[in-house]
């Protein structure tokens, strides 16, 4: 019994999942996100709280209602998986019924051409029958080279065609003048030109119909190989190349043929040599143009990138290279070819050019014709004259054109001109080095440059020294040696001209070194743009360069720089402040070369630096809110620096007598010493004008603060003009020996000190301020009986100084008001009687030092004023009548401010003026006290005149007098 096969059905999944792995997924996920709900729920509100629970609720249960529809539809799975398995195996069965076709059609297809060829059974049988193979063809015979000749016979050959082609030589060829002479040799000719090519030729052919063949052709034109633009490319001929060279050569030699029959009859004027020279030679001309056209663009690209533009014609005739990107303005102003047009200075061509049509076109074609005939038949050899002197006249000209040398040559024009400035072969064929060429152009162009420019700073010596500007002269006949100028007393500018890029290149470096070095761009640009103007670029470097330095040194001294163009100044105040100094055809409304320094401790306050005409300019300017100038001066450095320097020139004296003293016994020593100061005073006669270092800026910073602040105080006192009256008086006479820090500073012979009389300042504070508010009068009302009679006795002065301008880097002003005091019969408790009040009991001089200079003035009156209606109270204590008392009223030490006393053993009174102040009098005021055992004042309604507190104030303002007061 047969078993019947059992069909296997494939498992069919299409892309579905099992129950059990979409109910895991499921549970883990409600599970999780349980977890993350649980997690996150306390930091929630109740109300979103109850969101979050309803929004998990909602979504687990359509999960599983979803999961549930699946379960119940999983009962009917095992159907639908046995139908997909069905139609999965139809399938398959129907993929291989379609393969098999496919097969059969493709045996049908290439099967028919699989099978074996007929054999050769006549070739077969014929070697079978004769050993051989009968059926080659003839023609195989004439392969077989013929029996070589002797030596003899290679030797006897050689003679014969030696002789032919001397003969042919003098008798029927016509050759050019660079080919006369030649060489024949093992049955050849052999022509060599220089740099050129070398060629071998030879006769073939018949008796009557011999032609010259070419045995071989060397073209010698090629490029260099140490230190070229191609090195690494080779642009020489191929062999492709050489044959067809050599096959269009050929072709020179064939005679043209007739119009009429069409046979090689050669013309009457048909010279194949003269063909010949002109082809090759044409050939060597073009390949060296395009030989240097591949050097020239390869340099373009690689060493001189951006700064070669290579261009060639369409007929490649003519190369034009333009270097240095076109060139600068300085290239076009200092080109070798003046007599040229500026715009090709920079434009190098190299053409093929025909050098005989050129001649010809100058001059009368007849009388060319008649003068250079004859010469020219004569060099053409003796048969060669022969047949050229039976010519037909009319051929002449022809004549002329051919044989007439040179004709092409490769010209190279520099800027329109031929003129290279060099003996030296710069393309020589056989060694062809386009950036020798290139080199040399752009080194002697750069040697131009700053010829010109030296020549321009020679013939404009006289500007440069007044403007304290030196050209170094260079001695060397180095092409290479920069262009030096100083300008500024140990720095040099070097000028030079960078080859590669033609650009005017300058660098700062010392005359000894090389070390330092910094491009200056700025002049740079300037010298590139403009070099006719060279002397104002340097001019204009030295000036920024000082102007720079300034702003570095003054930020040393805490003060602020601010270019001219960042002050909101209107026309009129620039006009005010700068004057005739700014020309009026500049648009510009300030100087070039300008900063404004603000000081830190007065914002208002500038000190306005500048450099004109080789000499700075300086003023001090203030400003208001509105940015418009209220006050200035002008400030003459030039003069300060005289007066420093003949300051310094005394003391150098003094030193160098002193030391010529002390070394008078060794005259060697003496002798080197007195060169020493020769060469000093060679130095100081090339004084620099805008030399600035810290030391001076900072004499003219002291000098512009301590200015700044005795205005302020003029400012202040010019208030009470009308009976306050103020006289200047040098520093160095009012200050005491004992100020050496102030006495030894450079700039205080050039500081001033205000002096005001104590008896104006007496009348400005007791009729300028009313009695009872304090607030200023504007004039004079009344008088004071008590006031009038201290005026006669008030002689001296009051110094008011500025201090602190001295510091410059370390504090800031203050200002100083001193007093003489008499104080002799006053007990005083100390010598510093205020914070800002001292008295000096030895020079018996009481100082007022105030930081706020705006309000100093104020300030002082308030304070002299106090002090002097305590020492006028104070003054009456030592009196006759006190003295009597002295065991039931005594007076402690006053310390001006405050004047106190005890009386009846434990009563105390205190007096004190009170200042003018907002809503209170100018008057004294009275303190009544008592003293317990502890000794210590209490402010008690236990003494018994407090009571009458004002009553008795009233007559101590009334009368002035301290003993009527105390009687009373």
């Amino acid at each position: 019994m047969k078993t019947e096969e059992k069909i296997v059905l494939p498992v069919e999944m299409a892309s579905m999942v099992s129950l059990k792995s979409l109910i895991g997924k499921l549970v883990h996920k409600s599970y999780s996100d349980l977890m993350t709900l649980t997690d996150t729920l306390p930091s929630m509100s109740d109300v979103e709280k109850k969101r979050q629970i309803l929004n998990y609720t909602t979504f687990v249960r359509k999960q599983f209602l979803k999961l549930l529809a699946l379960v119940k539809w999983a009962d009917c799975a095992d159907d639908i998986q046995t139908c997909q398995n069905i139609m999965a195996y139809l399938a398959n069965q129907n993929k291989t019924f379609q393969d098999t076709v496919d097969y059969l059609h493709k045996i049908h297809v290439e099967l028919p051409a699989a099978r074996v060829r007929n054999f050769d059974i006549p070739t077969a049988v014929d070697i079978l029958t004769t050993g051989t193979y009968q059926r080659m063809p003839t023609k195989l015979k004439d392969m077989i080279p013929p029996t070589p000749l002797a030596d003899e016979e290679v030797l006897d050959v050689f003679r014969k065609m030696n002789d032919t082609i001397r003969v042919r030589m003098l008798t029927e060829e016509v050759l050019p003048s660079p080919m006369q002479k030649y060489r024949i040799e093992n049955g050849r000719i052999y022509f060599s030109i220089d740099n050129e090519f070398e060629i071998a030729l030879t006769l073939m052919g018949q008796s009557h119909t011999r032609r010259w063949w070419i045995v071989s052709l060397d073209i010698l034109v090629q490029a260099s190989t140490c230190g070229g633009a191609a090195t690494d490319i080779d642009i020489s001929l191929n062999d492709a190349q050489k044959q067809h060279l050599r096959m269009n050569a050929q072709k020179q030699l064939i005679p043209p043929t007739t119009p009429e029959g069409g046979d090689d009859k050669p013309t009457g004027l048909f010279f194949p040599l003269v063909n010949l020279y002109d082809y090759l030679h044409l050939c060597c001309l073009n390949m060296q143009l395009e030989m240097v056209h591949i050097q020239f663009l390869m340099l373009s690209k690689t060493r001189w990138l951006d700064q070669l533009k290579v261009q060639m014609d369409q007929e490649r005739t003519k190369l034009a290279i333009t270097y240095w990107a076109g060139g600068s303005s300085a290239a076009h102003w200092a080109r070798p070819q003046m007599e040229k047009e500026a715009s090709k200075s920079t434009v190098i061509e190299i053409s093929v050019s025909d050098e005989h049509e050129k001649e010809l076109a100058k001059k009368n074609m007849a009388i060319v014709v008649r003068d250079e005939t004859k010469g020219l038949i004569q060099k053409a050899g003796l048969g060669a004259s022969v047949r050229l002197s039976k010519v037909d006249p009319l051929e002449k000209p022809k004549i002329v054109s051919l044989l007439k040398y040179p004709k092409n040559c490769l010209n190279v024009l520099w800027g329109d001109s031929k003129d290279l400035h060099t003996n030296a072969n710069l393309l020589n064929a056989s060694d062809l080095n386009a950036e020798e060429l290139l080199l040399h152009v752009t080194k002697y162009h750069s040697k131009c440059i700053k010829d010109r420019m030296r020549q321009l700073l020679e013939s404009q010596k006289d500007f440069l020294k007044e403007n304290g500007l030196h050209l170094i002269e260079d001695n060397g006949n180095n092409d290479e040696s920069p262009v030096i100028v100083q300008y500024r007393h140990d720095k040099y500018i070097n000028i030079e001209v960078d080859s590669r890029t033609g650009k005017v290149r300058a660098h700062e470096t010392k005359r000894s070194t090389n070390e330092g070095n910094v491009k200056l761009s700025g002049l740079e640009e300037r010298l590139n743009n403009d070099p006719e103007n060279i002397c104002k670029h340097l001019l204009w470097l030295r000036s920024d360069m000082v102007i720079r330095e300034i702003i570095s040194l003054a930020k040393l001294l805490n003060l602020q720089p601010y270019h001219s163009s960042q002050m909101n100044l209107r026309p009129e105040d620039f006009t005010k402040l700068f004057g005739d100094f700014v020309p009026s055809n500049k648009t510009e409304r300030f100087p070039a070369h300008c900063v404004f320094l603000q000081f830190s401790q007065f914002e208002n306050w500038y000190f306005v630096l500048a450099t004109i005409k080789n000499e700075f300019k300086s003023w001090l300017c203030c400003l208001n809110i509105y940015q418009a100038i209220v006050d200035f001066i002008y400030i003459d450095c030039d003069e300060l620096r005289k007066d420093e320097g003949v300051i310094e020139d005394e003391c150098n004296k003094k030193r160098r007598s002193e030391e010529l003293k002390e070394e008078d016994c060794l005259k060697k020593r003496k002798t080197s010493n007195e060169a020493c100061d020769m060469i000093h005073l060679k130095q100081s006669d090339k004084a620099d004008n805008l030399f600035m270092d810290f030391q001076y800026l900072a004499k003219l910073n002291s000098f512009c603060r301590g200015y700044i602040t005795n205005r302020k105080i003029e400012l202040q006192l010019q208030i009470y003009k009308e009976t306050l009256h103020y006289r200047k008086r040098p520093l160095l006479k009012t200050i005491s020996p004992t100020e050496t820090q102030v006495k030894n500073h450079p700039i205080s012979h050039k500081m001033e000190t205000i002096c005001i009389s104590r008896q104006d300042l007496l009348r400005t504070c007791a009729y300028y301020h009313h009695q009872r508010d304090g607030k200023k009068k504007e004039k004079r009302i009344e008088t004071v009986p008590w006031i009038e009679k201290l005026l006669s006795r008030m002689k001296n002065e009051i110094l008011i100084r500025s201090f602190g301008w001295w510091d410059c880097d370390r504090g800031e002003c203050y200002v100083v008001f001193q007093d003489t005091l008499d104080c002799d019969n006053i007990t005083l408790q100390s010598n510093d009687i205020g914070d800002h009040i001292s008295l000096d009991k030895l020079n018996s001089t009481v100082s007022f030092t105030y930081a706020n200079i705006d309000t100093c003035v104020d300030q002082f009156l308030n304070d002299w004023e106090r002090i002097f209606m305590m020492i006028n109270l104070s003054r009456q204590v030592p009196s006759v009548w006190f003295a009597k008392y002295k065991d039931q009223l005594i007076f402690d030490p006053t310390n001006l401010q405050e004047l106190s006393f005890t009386y009846a053993e434990h009563y105390t009174c205190t007096i004190n003026w009170s200042s003018s102040a907002k809503g209170r009098s100018r008057r004294y005021d009275i303190e009544f006290g008592i003293v317990d055992k502890n000794k210590s004042t209490l402010l008690v309604s236990s003494n018994p005149h407090w009571k009458i507190t004002t009553f008795l104030r009233d007559i101590l303002n009334e009368k002035r007098d301290l003993i009527y007061f105390v009687q009373f």
